[in-house]
């Protein structure tokens, strides 16, 4: 099912394989645990601060990500928009609205990480403009971190 978000004002994320749907709040540091927890609690995905936002152009990278390391319940009920990101396969799309602009994004490839593993923060490719979406794996912990790559298209 391919669905998109409609020209909205508010910055907006949306996976239509796995049912998410959320505002995005820019400029939270992936690096500063306190900030992010509290941005994340509130249902929430952040956009990593420095990061370039949707329609930059070839080079730029938007990095987006959502952590879920509470356990039982709880986790499901809170910061879930990410919970079944591990599902996304190669083509599937992502959509995010941005400034009044819709842009779509082709998943290129998924990875699993070290949680000290962070050379993907700066990762870019001059051949396209490239968005990483980032959770915690396996679920339900932060032991690794689970990478999406998506290009626009």
């Amino acid at each position: 099912m391919d669905t998109q978000l409609l020209n909205t004002e508010k910055y907006m994320i949306q996976i239509p394989k796995i049912m998410a749907i959320s505002e995005v709040v820019e400029g939270v540091s992936p690096y500063d645990q306190a900030e992010y927890k509290k941005v994340l609690k509130t249902d929430v995905v952040a956009q990593a601060k420095g990061s370039s936002p949707p329609g930059s152009g070839k080079g730029k990278t938007n990095y987006i990500f959502a952590h879920s390391t509470r356990q039982g319940l709880d986790m499901v009920s809170k910061n879930a928009v990410f919970y079944l990101l591990g599902e996304l396969q190669a083509g599937d799309k992502i959509f995010i609205s941005y400034g009044g602009n819709d842009f779509t994004y082709r998943v290129m490839r998924k990875m699993i990480v070290s949680a000290k593993e962070i050379s993907y923060l700066n990762y870019s490719d001059p051949e396209r403009e490239t968005l990483i979406l980032q959770t915690c794996w396996p679920i339900g912990t932060d032991w690794q971190r689970l990478i999406v790559l998506a290009e626009l298209i």
